[in-house]
Formats: structure tokens, C-alpha cells, sequence
């Protein structure tokens, strides 16, 4: 970034100038601004009446100042004449003058002519520092050497594709972690950029230690290609390795089937009871439903109608028939002689 290190205000004569003047003070009054009456800077002459005025005095007249047949007399009354530049003549007329420097040290007086260009380069003169927040103002060879130090001078980061701006005094603890720094790669010691390290390693480092694909070893990248994934002892390893995996995977296989032949045993045992307590289900729901049909056929045949309402005299005849039919019938194959005895009101016997 181009920076201009110091500058000052922009040059101007002093006001006003024939305070400056040293020798030959007679001939002031010879070149005499009309306009501000101090002696002429960068003088012009009216062609006509040779008044003459400091350009910068017609310039703050005049509105049209660009265009220098507009610079007409200041004496509108008596000229209509146009102002012109001195000739090389005049000037040296001029140059019988002599200027002390308005600088403060400077001890030189200097022509008419030379006096704009010597404030210009003199080195007395004030310059400040162009850096944003640096107050520092000196002579012209303190502010050479200023600049070459000044902790506010503005730098861009020198690391290619780094946009970075910073002051001076900042200037190393940014190199430090400046991500487009240049530092030594730990495997390979080339010179590679920091933020590009990952891709580096994954791709680029010769010495990077990667896991062979056949052997499962670790060996550096340049080696792996130039002749170690072709190795006999290598892929006698992968080889060996894959043998030893197939014996695990067969081994566990086989552990597998002997639980599934296990789980099989124990379903085909479980599936034989089940059909065990089916059938006994079975068996049991037919001798209820037998007993159900015995138990309706009875009650069919029996009512309380066939009673005496004498609880304790034994049925009559009619019901011994009814049983015995019943029994005839195969319903009941034996009798017990409580089987007589009547039921109460509740319905029980």
C-alpha cells in the first residue's frame, strides 16, 4: 500500500512578504501589488497601463480565474487593458531582491525567484506525519527517519494472499498468527502456507504416515507408492490377515447355528407340551359338555311337582320310575340314596 510518509501545508509566501525582503529594500516600492499593496507574488503586468498584481489577487477577483484573457484591470475606471505574465526581463529586475526564509532556524536569503521553490525544499520546514493517530511533527530529515519507524505507519501483511492491514507496532503479533504464513511442515520440512496444512498432510506430504489397504501397516506415503503396497511380504500379510478373519467369521458362525439348533430343541419341546395341554382340553371340555347334557336331562325329567310338601317322607313311586329311566338311558350309571333327598326353596339340595 503506498502511503505518503509525512506532508506539510501547502507552500505559500509569506504575509506580508516585503517583511522578508533583506538588501536592496528601495526597490519595494518598484513591485507593488495594486490590488493588496505588498510586493507581487507570481506578479502579472496590465498590457496596458503596467499596474501590476499578484495572480492570486486576480484569481479572488475575478470569477472566471481559469481563463487568462479574463484577467481584466483591476483600475476599470482608467484601463480596459488584460493582465500578462512578467517576461524573463522583469523578472530578473526582480531577482536584485533578496528574501530572508520564513522558517525558524533557516538562516539563508534567498532570489525572488528561488525563494517559492527553497520554502518548498527547505529543511526547516514543519512537516507531520501522514500515519492516522501519530501526533509527531519535526523538521524534514527527523521526519525521514520518523518514518521509517513510526508505530502507526500502515503495512499490508507481505504473505501472498494475505489483505491484512495493520499498524507497526502490531506488525509482529500479526505475522504470528497470520493464517497465509509460510512455516515447515513436521514431516517432509517443506515450506508450505499454515491455513493449507490439512490439505498438505492429506495429499501432498510424501513422509505422512497412511495404513496400507493390504497389510494394515503403517509406512510413509512416498514409500506405499514407489514399492511397498507391491511387496511379496506385504501381500503375504493381507493375505494372512484375510485367512484369520475367514477362520473368526467361520468359528462365530458356528456358534451362531449350535444357539439357533439350541432355540429349535427348546421350540420343538415347548410345541409337544402345548399340544399335550390341547389335548387335555380337549378331553375335559368333552366329559363338561357330557355332564351339562346329563344335568339338563335330569332336570327335564325331575320336578318339584313330584314332591311331597313333606320334606321328610321319601318320594313317591313315580319318582323312582323317573330315575330308573334315567339310569335305563345310560344318563346316570349310579344312584346314591342322598340323590332323594328334596331341595329347598333355594334351590338347593
Amino acid at each position: 500500500m503506498e502511503q505518503t510518509p509525512f506532508f506539510s501545508e501547502e507552500v505559500k509566501y509569506p504575509t506580508p512578504l516585503k517583511d522578508y525582503v533583506v538588501g536592496n529594500g528601495s526597490l519595494i516600492s518598484n513591485f507593488l501589488c495594486t490590488k493588496c499593496e505588498d510586493l507581487v507574488r507570481d506578479p502579472l503586468i496590465c498590457r496596458k497601463c503596467g499596474k501590476q498584481c499578484c495572480k492570486e489577487c486576480i484569481e479572488k477577483y475575478h470569477e472566471n480565474s481559469n481563463n487568462e484573457k479574463g484577467y481584466q484591470c483591476l483600475d476599470k475606471d482608467k484601463c480596459d487593458g488584460t493582465y500578462r505574465p512578467f517576461t524573463i526581463k522583469e523578472k530578473e529586475y526582480l531577482d536584485f531582491i533578496k528574501f530572508k526564509c520564513k522558517y525558524e532556524g533557516c538562516r539563508k536569503n534567498v532570489d525572488y525567484s528561488k525563494y517559492k521553490k527553497h520554502l518548498e525544499i527547505c529543511e526547516f520546514r514543519i512537516y507531520h506525519c501522514n500515519n492516522e493517530l501519530c501526533p509527531k511533527s519535526g523538521f524534514l530529515n527527523e521526519m525521514k527517519i520518523h518514518a521509517e519507524h513510526c508505530r502507526y505507519k500502515l503495512y499490508q501483511c507481505p504473505n501472498q494472499n494475505c489483505k491484512e492491514l495493520f499498524y507497526a507496532h502490531k506488525k509482529e503479533a500479526h505475522l504470528q498468527i497470520c493464517e497465509f504464513r509460510l512455516i515447515e511442515c513436521d514431516k517432509c520440512k517443506k515450506k508450505i502456507i499454515f491455513n493449507d496444512t490439512e490439505n498438505h498432510l492429506k495429499n501432498d506430504c510424501p513422509d505422512v504416515l497412511i495404513t496400507c489397504k493390504f497389510c494394515c501397516e503403517k509406512v510413509k506415503k512416498k514409500e506405499y507408492l514407489k514399492n511397498h503396497s507391491k511387496d511379496a511380504l506385504c501381500l503375504k500379510k493381507a493375505l494372512d490377515d484375510l485367512k484369520k478373519k475367514l477362520n473368526e467369521l467361520q468359528e462365530d458362525i458356528n456358534i451362531k447355528n449350535i444357539k439357533i439348533e439350541n432355540l429349535n430343541k427348546l421350540i420343538n419341546e415347548e410345541q409337544k407340551k402345548f399340544k399335550e395341554k390341547e389335548e387335555e382340553i380337549n378331553i375335559l371340555t368333552k366329559s363338561k359338555n357330557k355332564l351339562q347334557k346329563k344335568m339338563e336331562k335330569v332336570q327335564s325329567i325331575i320336578t318339584d311337582a313330584d314332591f311331597e310338601k313333606n320334606e321328610y317322607e321319601a318320594p313317591p313311586l313315580s319318582v323312582k320310575n323317573k330315575i330308573e329311566k334315567v339310569e335305563n338311558e345310560n344318563v346316570f350309571m349310579k344312584t346314591d340314596s342322598n340323590f332323594y333327598q328334596k331341595k329347598d326353596n333355594k334351590g338347593n339340595k
